[in-house]
């Protein structure tokens, strides 16, 4: 999926300078952040925001900077600078802002 969304917003040629990466990883909750009954589909006031159970974020990063070699950047070795959050969410999937340096 990384891939072919890759290929849809390549850069011609490729990113061949350091750069600074932002991951936003949004993981979905499982059922137990829910309430039930007449409050099934309402979040509980202690669901937690952030997700920190497998896989981890470190992963996480290394999956989706490998899916995008050779159609974003030349090598995921140039990425001199990046950051990472984990977050629960209603849509899951990642989202990945690329600033050259």
């Amino acid at each position: 999926m990384v891939a072919a969304v890759a290929h849809e917003n390549r850069p011609k040629p490729l990113l061949s300078c350091p750069l600074k990466v932002t991951f936003g990883f949004t993981m979905p909750r499982p059922k137990s952040h829910y309430g039930t009954g007449k409050k099934a589909g309402t979040l509980k006031p202690n669901a937690p925001f952030y997700h920190t159970s497998a896989p981890d974020t470190t992963k996480l990063i290394r999956s989706t900077e490998d899916a995008m070699k050779k159609i974003i950047w030349v090598d995921d070795s140039q990425i001199a600078d990046q950051n990472a959050v984990k977050l629960y969410g209603d849509i899951p999937g990642c989202h990945v802002t690329i600033e050259q340096l």
